[in-house]
């Protein structure tokens, strides 16, 4: 099934969080939409999660500039090196902005899976992983604005996550001197794709034969432009979701597409006992501060459990 999606984060020194996905073929949903996808953290806590269905018939989209255009209240737009857009619907409204050099330069491209083939595509592409962001959301009679460093990626591919995958982890750590990047993809056969990415001055440094040893709250990665001793001092979960990933046969479409409107309507109203009954999927974010050559450093990562 194919997929694409495009990620911005942005983190605000006064221990805010934003994170902004625009799923233009979304990997868990059977319908012919496109998704936004709205995070808000404060404190380490989750503040704000919305999305935005739209009709993917609408989507106008290119590359190079990137224009990612739905309507006059939906779209996403490079001029160089910015990035401007809205997001909005009857209850949100999101103005976007992102400031990257690193915009201009030709993106890095990777595979991710372990044992790719033409019919099982797990791409990655960095296009900007170090930059500034401001964003501006209206919700409820709430109104705040976000601004710090922000950091910009796509994937896409044609894999079914289910079957493909049996977890990953992927990990920013924000040191002293450079933005290092960790990623790893496990499948179900339990091999696995690391990767290791070092940004200093909007250049990239870049691993991908990586290793991770982890032991108790020590975590060591070993990559050719450096070896990096974390020790972990406080770790914070600020989201957990369970959620329904679709895996039926191509005969039973009609199945995956009733329990996928089942978990729509469950995040709506907010029944999360029912909706945690039909989930198959974990997806966790964590915040956390490490001790890094004397120095406290703060990392942002995912996993996500198929």
């Amino acid at each position: 099934m194919p997929f694409e999606w495009y990620y911005f984060d942005v983190h605000d020194p006064r221990n805010l969080d934003a994170v902004l996905t625009i799923h233009t073929l979304p990997f868990n949903s059977l319908f012919s939409v496109s998704i936004i996808d709205i995070f808000i953290y404060r404190d380490g806590h989750k503040w704000l999660h919305e999305f935005i269905v739209l009709p993917r018939n609408q989507l106008r989209k290119k590359d190079a500039p990137l224009e990612i255009h739905f309507d006059s209240r939906n779209y996403l737009l490079q001029d160089g090196d910015k990035i401007q857009g809205t997001f909005a619907n009857d209850a949100i409204q999101l103005t976007f902005r992102f400031h990257s050099p690193m915009l201009n330069q030709t993106p890095l491209r990777f595979q991710l899976l372990p044992q790719p083939s033409d019919a099982r595509q797990f791409n990655w592409m960095v296009l900007a992983p170090t930059g500034e962001a401001t964003l501006e959301i209206q919700w409820n009679g709430n109104h705040i604005q976000i601004q710090g460093p922000a950091y910009h990626d796509a994937n896409s591919g044609n894999i079914n996550f289910k079957q493909a995958i049996h977890h990953w982890f992927w990990a920013k750590f924000y040191l002293p001197d450079q933005l290092l990047i960790f990623g790893e993809i496990v499948d179900h056969q339990r091999q696995r794709r690391c990767i290791a990415l070092g940004i200093r001055d909007d250049k990239v440094v870049v691993d991908e034969h990586p290793q991770k040893v982890e032991q108790e709250n020590r975590l060591e990665l070993r990559t050719t432009f450096g070896t990096f001793l974390l020790v972990r001092n406080q770790q914070i979960c600020v989201d957990d979701v369970y959620f329904y990933l679709p895996s039926v046969p191509a005969g039973f479409v009609w199945w995956g597409k009733l329990l996928e409107m089942l978990q729509f309507y469950f995040i709506k109203f907010r029944l999360h006992g029912l909706k945690r009954l039909l989930a198959n999927t974990r997806y966790l974010r964590y915040r956390t501060t490490w001790r890094y050559r004397d120095q406290s450093i703060q990392s942002f990562h995912e996993e996500m459990w198929l």
